[in-house]
């Protein structure tokens, strides 16, 4: 028989036996409440995290739109990779999965990113402070506002909505819309945020005595400026048909770009004779861009029987050919795009309006043409106003059809 002393001195090492760490943190799945780390401020924003049977799936949430991203979790990572962008979260799991850190990275061409932090935690919570006093607090500010950013001379259209706990709406320019905003109104203070992988906003402003709106606009990592509101039932934008003009000397037919093979693209061969087309100038890292090609998509098939040839022309960030044509290929398999694209250069409009002399300017991506039978331009339209308008948006498409409709018939 053993003494006490020699099984305890058996038993020391076991207790002593280092206990392994942990190899995996799971993040926790339902409404996560996150925030990007901006100058002088934070971007609010809100995501849902759901198991599937192969993984993970994430959803942004803005407003009524919630947008699919892959996600991908590893050890004590967390990737989300919001298509159809050169964009990712990457964050480490915390606090028994409850909690993330870790940065937004936006790749922008030419090796250059955006980087900003990333935080979230946890839980359904109000995207700001004091947003489920919103609808039954202070004046209201829902309605059709003049709005004037201080970078740009052009009047610009706020439109704001009221909805139980929050508040709707979006601005209108003359390139698009500022996507599906969503926020706060308490007091006379106004909060607004949106993310969608490709952009961070934030718009503050305060009602003064005279109903007037003053506040700032922060955009990514490095843009801020002052905006001003009045209310204005009958605001409207310059019309979008009216912004760009032909140029005379140049002719589609005599431009040559790049497929996505790399070898050349003379339009020559690409536009067929005798058929009415819709030609569109964009990006692929432009969400407005995305909105009209969605559009293209969705009406194709019904006008492609038809005879109408659509065509995609992509200026890109950067100067990289490769990786230029390698984002194309991208954007055009995740939104399952049905017409070829093409690249035609970068993206800067001095350089784009360079490479497509058709007319006057690029101002806007994405612009659109819209040609007749015999290669005449029918109409030029300049930006894209997306579904977060709502009705601006299905104004906006009622006008396209029969714009198509009428270069079909040859009328």
């Amino acid at each position: 028989m053993l003494s006490p002393l020699i099984c305890l001195s058996l038993l020391v090492p076991a207790l002593q036996e280092p206990i392994p760490p942990p190899t995996t943190l799971l993040p926790k799945t339902g409404a996560w409440q996150a925030w990007l780390d901006a100058p002088g401020t934070t971007i609010p924003f809100q995501f849902d995290l759901v198991r599937i049977p192969n993984g993970w799936r994430a959803f942004l949430k803005n407003g009524h739109e919630r947008i699919p991203i892959a996600a991908q979790h590893d050890g004590f990572t967390l990737r989300l990779h919001c298509q159809p962008y050169d964009s990712w979260i990457v964050a480490e799991v915390r606090n028994g999965g409850v909690r993330l850190d870790g940065e937004w990275i936006r790749k922008r061409g030419n090796g250059k990113e955006t980087r900003m932090p990333f935080h979230a935690t946890q839980g359904a919570v109000p995207r700001f402070p004091g947003a489920g006093k919103t609808a039954r607090s202070g004046p209201k500010v829902e309605g059709r506002w003049r709005v004037q950013f201080e970078s740009n001379k052009q009047p610009a259209v706020g439109i704001f909505v009221h909805e139980p706990h929050r508040v709707l709406g979006t601005f209108l320019t003359t390139l698009g819309d500022y996507r599906y905003l969503e926020g706060s109104w308490e007091g006379g203070i106004l909060h607004l945020s949106c993310f969608d992988g490709a952009h961070a906003f934030r718009f503050d402003a305060q009602m003064d005595e005279n109903g007037r709106l003053g506040g700032m606009f922060y955009s990514g990592d490095t843009w801020s400026e002052v905006w001003t509101a009045e209310l204005d039932p009958l605001v409207e934008l310059p019309d979008p048909f009216g912004l760009t003009s032909l140029k005379p000397g140049a002719a589609l037919q005599d431009l040559v770009y790049t497929a996505l093979d790399g070898k050349p693209a003379p339009l020559k061969e690409l536009l067929k004779p005798n058929t009415p087309k819709v030609i569109v100038i964009f990006g692929t890292w432009c969400p407005n861009c995305t909105d009209e090609a969605r559009l293209l998509t969705r009406l194709s098939p019904q006008y492609k029987q038809r005879g109408l040839q659509i065509l995609g022309i992509a200026f890109e960030h950067g100067d990289d050919q490769k990786g230029q044509l390698a984002r194309i290929q991208k954007w055009k398999a995740a939104l399952q795009i049905p017409y070829p694209v093409i690249l035609g250069g970068s993206s800067g409009k001095a350089k784009a309006s360079q490479r497509f002399p058709i007319i006057d300017a690029v101002r806007a991506y994405p612009t659109t043409l819209f040609l007749n039978s015999d290669g005449t331009i029918e109409a030029i339209h300049t930006g894209f106003t997306g579904p977060a308008a709502g009705k601006e948006h299905a104004k906006l498409v009622e006008s396209f059809e029969l714009l198509i409709e009428k270069i079909l018939l040859g009328k």
